[in-house]
């Protein structure tokens, strides 16, 4: 019987050692599968970018995550407040032990949570404490959401490293800004923000009661979804707060009879100017590629991080505000001048800056909800008869390398003789007419009527190179590429390698965009300066570093005089030619209308002298080439409205200015 019982406790004995050696090789060896916690030391996570106006209001937002971050200090501060706080309703809620434990398990509330998931027969609360809960993060997805033993071991021991090498507070503070609130949304500032559209510490406390509320499950707990459950689930942590002396009774009753009110405000100010932001977006995609910024591009993506950067562009929200106003006005007077006749039109606006060659308002479209492509940067349509501007601008050049006196320009005679040539197209004869048919009569056209009045062959006949052939001078596109024009041309390539430009460029026939046609006027506006565009006027990280900027180049592209003429030349179209209800406003202007064949594309662009000067650009067509919007529906119509309603409102409160060009010749003829 001894031997037995020796033998007998000799196993056990084994067996206990064994199973403790074993236990032991194999939490040593989930030991040594802990993640570095050299991740959170750099706590460096994703936050939400803000795009600004020039005047620091926020028109945009973008994040790769949607999180603000708050500082050790600010959470610090809302823990050591009077007021019943955020922070502090968490604490309720998760772990009301947090700050008076030592170590980082708590087995009371583990007791419990098994004896209420035992009552039950499903599991309702949890045991984790807030440094499990932070340690679960430096796992793997694919262990996060494992329900495994070794999960949780792995969890305890990281809670331990947390605690013991970085203290309390810090474990806190990453916490509460790493924390998942539902809808995307991450960190207790965001939460607060996405809600209730306010900082976290200036949350009441129901509002912080209901976003506290969520972290057991977002999802299903969203007081934007689910308000019933919501309210339930804000007034149970709302009782734990005063049940540990967080919240008074009379604080407690006030709160629990608050109705959940959400905001969909920080949604509505994300979203004020989208086009823009994508616009914003291209230019730092375009300047930070991989390699080149660490502060912008996520290295496994190769796409831009958006780490909490702010982004201010030159966009001016109350100038986009009243664009955009514009362009739904003149569509709304189009749709019901047409009624069931009306195309599926689409419509695009610039306004720049002159004076720096900023964009002022950017609108891509009528509706970013309907179309993200941006019509005003990227589409690429005919321009028809704004491109004339171009063509004279090279004529008067020629006229004045030639000797003429710039005196006698803008009265220069311009032929208007029909004609036909050959090279248009690759097989027929072009035989081109002006548009008005009474306008064939005349031989010739005073250069500022021929422009004011958009005649064609006068058009024609300025950039045509070679009596037979449908040849340009191909110092038009010289002038072109001069004034900032990039987009492509039509060319035929001739038996000997010899590169001719299509003379139909000269009435439109070439793809450009918007942004190029808006930027060539600017030239005329700023005497023959050109100015690079931008959007962009600075990026910093949240502590106000700057990272980024754009310098926009500025140099003399075209001649004073040169530019000088064509502003009088355009002043004309707006005094007695296409432009001509634009006399009607106060504020002087000066630009040219555009249409292309069968009235697809309509198009004004003007600009107005002065201090506060700026050049518009304004299109509008079909979805594609092919889509008229009905005869008749001319630049002068559809596109020129646009531009009327917006300088009418825009110049209300601006002193009247006036053209030194046309006050100058004002002068000359007197003293003539």
């Amino acid at each position: 019987m001894r031997r037995f019982l020796f033998a007998l406790c000799a196993i056990l004995a084994l067996s206990w050692f064994s199973a403790i050696y074993f236990a032991g090789y194999y939490l040593g060896f989930i030991y040594a599968e802990l993640p570095s916690l050299a991740a959170f030391k750099n706590y460096k996570p994703y936050q939400t970018s803000f795009i600004l106006d020039r005047n620091n209001l926020i028109i945009g937002c973008v994040a790769e995550e949607w999180r603000i971050v708050l500082s050790e200090e600010q959470i610090e501060a809302m823990l050591n407040s009077e007021k019943p706080t955020i922070v502090k309703m968490i604490l309720a809620a998760e772990d009301e032990r947090y700050f008076d434990r030592k170590w980082p398990i708590d087995v009371q509330a583990i007791l419990r949570a098994l004896w209420k998931n035992f009552l039950v027969g499903r599991v309702v609360e949890g045991g984790s404490t807030i440094e499990q809960q932070t340690a679960k993060q430096l796992l793997s997805p694919e262990e996060r959401a494992s329900r495994t033993f070794k999960r949780k071991i792995k969890e305890l021991f990281l809670a331990y490293k947390l605690y013991k090498e970085f203290g309390k507070n810090t474990v806190f503070a990453v916490y509460v800004n790493t924390i998942y609130f539902g809808h995307s949304q991450y960190g207790i500032e965001q939460a607060s923000w996405f809600y209730f559209a306010k900082p976290a510490h200036l949350l009441s406390a129901d509002e912080a009661a209901t976003i506290a509320g969520l972290i057991r499950s977002p999802e299903t707990l969203s007081p934007k979804k689910y308000s019933k459950k919501a309210n339930e689930r804000r007034n149970t942590v709302l009782m734990q707060a005063k049940r540990l002396g967080k919240l008074s009774d009379a604080e407690y009753v006030q709160a629990t009879t608050q109705l959940i009110k959400t905001s969909d405000e920080f949604a509505e100010i994300c979203n004020r100017a989208p086009y823009v932001t994508d616009a914003a977006k291209a230019v730092l995609t375009k300047n930070f590629l991989k390699g080149k910024s660490a502060v912008f591009f996520d290295e496994a993506k190769q796409n831009p991080a958006w780490q909490g950067i702010i982004i201010q562009t030159t966009v001016d929200y109350e100038t986009q505000k009243l664009a955009e106003e514009s362009v739904a006005f003149a569509l709304l007077e189009y749709r019901a001048r047409l009624g069931e006749k009306v195309a599926d039109a689409i419509a695009a606006m610039l306004v720049l800056d002159n004076t720096t060659g900023e964009m002022l308002a950017v609108v891509g479209g009528e509706s970013y909800d309907e179309n993200q492509f941006n019509n005003a940067i990227q589409a690429r349509r005919q321009p028809g008869s704004s491109f004339k501007p171009i063509i004279y601008a090279h004529y008067i050049k020629k006229l004045l390398d030639n000797g003429v006196p710039k005196e006698q320009i803008l009265n220069y005679p311009v032929l208007n003789h029909p004609f036909c040539c050959r090279g248009a197209t690759k097989w027929k004869r072009w035989c081109p007419h002006n548009y008005d048919p009474h306008k064939n009569s005349a031989s010739f056209y005073p250069l500022r009527i021929a422009l004011a009045k958009s005649i064609n062959l006068c058009a024609l006949h300025a950039a045509r190179v070679d009596g037979k052939k449908c040849i340009m001078d191909p110092g038009v596109v010289v002038m072109a590429r001069a004034l900032g024009i990039d987009g492509a041309v039509l060319y035929e390539m001739g038996n000997r390698g010899q590169l001719y430009f299509r003379l139909p460029i000269a009435i439109g026939a070439a793809d450009v965009t918007l942004l190029e046609m808006t930027r060539a006027y600017m030239v005329f506006a700023n005497r023959g300066i050109f100015r690079g565009t931008a959007i962009v006027k600075f990026v910093t990280d949240r502590a106000g570093m700057e990272l980024f900027s754009e310098n926009p180049t500025e140099e003399r592209r075209i001649s004073e005089d040169v530019a000088d003429i064509m502003v009088l030349a355009l002043r004309e179209v707006n005094k007695t030619g296409t432009g001509r209800s634009l006399s009607q406003l106060a504020q002087k202007s000066a630009g040219k209308t555009g249409t292309t064949n069968d009235f697809s594309e309509a198009w004004y662009i003007g600009f107005t002298p002065g201090e506060h000067g700026i050049t518009v650009g304004v299109w509008i067509g079909g979805k594609d080439k092919t889509v008229s919007l009905g005869s008749k529906e001319t630049g002068g119509r559809v596109a020129l409205p646009v531009f009327k309603k917006f300088i009418e409102e825009h110049c209300r409160d601006k002193p009247i200015e006036e053209f030194p060009q046309e006050q100058n010749e004002h002068i000359k003829n007197r003293r003539e």
